[in-house]
């Protein structure tokens, strides 16, 4: 499993190569969680956005065993990728994704 980031101009990719675990799927099942209970409130305020990518940005640096910072995730990923961080995030709670 792999992810590219912008640091510091330079495109770099980081590789994920040990199998998934358990923790992981916690890790995964938090940032839901998380997730969950900010889409539960009547609006969402700009906090609550911040605190989202904030979330995501951090189960990416720990699922990548903290080969990057989660400052580097969020100024680094594409947000085009962020399809990505969806897959990995399914791949870490049991799912199948071709993709990655």
């Amino acid at each position: 499993m792999e992810i590219e980031l912008n640091i510091n101009g330079d495109i770099k990719k980081f590789t994920r190569t040990k199998p998934l675990s358990l923790a992981d799927t916690l890790l995964a099942l938090e940032l839901q969680l998380k997730q969950q209970k900010r889409a539960e409130k009547e609006s969402e305020t700009a906090k609550d956005l911040k605190d989202n990518l904030s979330d995501i940005c951090e189960f990416l640096s720990k699922f990548f065993d903290n080969q990057f910072s989660l400052k580097e995730a969020y100024e680094g990923l594409d947000p085009k990728n962020i399809v990505t961080v969806n897959g990995l995030v399914e791949k870490a709670l049991g799912g199948e994704d071709e993709n990655l």
